[in-house]
């Protein structure tokens, strides 16, 4: 009680601080838009449900054979090309599979016949054109015509043997037909790894990664877990992690051309931006642990109005009455009025003036942290 007390003293005293002036060009919001209960407000539901920085995902058992597939996969992503064969391999075989042995596991592939010597005129494509001039220089073809004119003319004139010595000299390999029937049919964890921007682990994803016996598309497995996730975190007021979730969704719905849906999520977003939620995991209520206040804060970007256009047949002024009517959300640092006057100017401005709205919730949040 002496905490909140102390608090609503120096809101009060606060109120009557000379320095609440506007600046030129900066939107602020008047002491009737943005009242003082809405600082109780902010204070009081960071009070009750603090952040801390933590995993949203879920890293339960994986088996030994589920690594494997997992580190096969990306060996045969790698063989799409014709190359020579990996003498090193990423850290992220490490770190995602947990192979610590990859160069072994590359060995088997190669006797089991997922990777093989490149074609001859696999190799003889790899070449460049000055390349493959100078070989038909050499046997005496002709050097005109394009790329696959040259390679179709150098391969029909070597016999088998010379064709077979190309080969072994090249030290090339790639995908045989089996390896390339196995990477096509397990493809989407070629997606999970490149999406690792998701976070989505290797054991959420493998069990969501079939409905019954179907096997899920990568975008649907994704949608699933982070969908599960992110009812989650609502229900465990986790919103560091809801923000990140609420921005891989929309990036998901947006890349299927659900664009009615990815709007929702992407204003989820904003809306999360505008309540500071990463700047509150320092601003703890009764242990404010930042020694200065928040400076040239960026919160607003100019890509969030380039991805605010792309969705602007699909924005009603009325999805931003319902999000701020979620009881369950932490309160913005804009009036509702403010954010969907920002949300029109991405959308109608040429040049979106996102330093205005960074340092009015700057000021806003100084304000806060300054009663803290």
């Amino acid at each position: 009680e002496g905490i909140i007390m102390t608090f609503v003293k120096k809101l009060l005293d606060a109120l009557n601080m000379d320095n609440w002036n506007k600046k030129e060009n900066v939107i602020h919001a008047n002491t009737d838009d943005f009242s003082p209960t809405v600082y109780e407000l902010i204070y009081t539901f960071w009070r009750q449900h603090p952040q801390i920085y933590c995993n949203s995902s879920s890293d339960g058992e994986v088996s030994a054979d589920e690594y494997i597939l997992y580190g096969t996969v990306l060996i045969l992503w790698g063989y799409d090309k014709v190359r020579p064969l990996f003498e090193t391999f990423p850290y992220y075989y490490e770190k995602e599979c947990k192979i610590s042995n990859p160069l072994k596991l590359q060995s088997i592939l190669l006797q089991k016949g997922y990777i093989a010597p490149a074609p001859a005129r696999s190799v003889l494509f790899s070449n460049t054109v000055a390349d493959l001039k100078i070989i038909a220089d050499s046997i005496g073809c002709s050097k005109k015509g394009k790329k696959a004119e040259l390679v179709d003319r150098i391969f029909s004139s070597l016999d088998e043997k010379q064709l077979t010595d190309l080969v072994l000299q090249s030290g090339l390999y790639t995908l045989s037909c089996k390896g390339i029937a196995f990477l096509e049919d397990n493809y989407d964890y070629v997606d999970l790894h490149r999406h690792w921007n998701y976070a989505i682990s290797l054991s959420e994803y493998n069990r969501n990664r079939f409905c019954g016996n179907k096997k899920r598309t990568f975008n649907d497995t994704a949608y699933t877990v982070l969908c599960e996730r992110t009812y989650k975190e609502s229900a465990s007021f986790n919103f560091y992690g809801l923000s990140s979730d609420y921005l891989s969704l929309y990036d998901i719905t947006f890349s299927e051309g659900r664009y009615d849906i990815a709007v929702k999520y992407f204003l989820q977003v904003l809306y999360l931006k505008t309540c500071c939620v990463h700047e509150m995991m320092l601003c703890l209520p009764g242990l404010y642990s930042c020694n200065e206040p928040f400076s040239n804060i960026l919160v607003i970007t100019v890509h969030d109005a380039s991805q605010m256009i792309e969705l602007k047949d699909y924005y009603n002024p009325i999805q931003v009455d319902n999000i701020y009517k979620q009881s369950a959300q932490p309160p913005s640092f804009l009036d509702i009025n403010i954010f969907k006057k920002m949300i029109d100017e991405m959308l109608t401005e040429i040049v979106f003036d996102y330093e205005k709205y960074n340092i009015l919730i700057q000021n806003e949040l100084n304000k806060y942290i300054s009663m803290l």
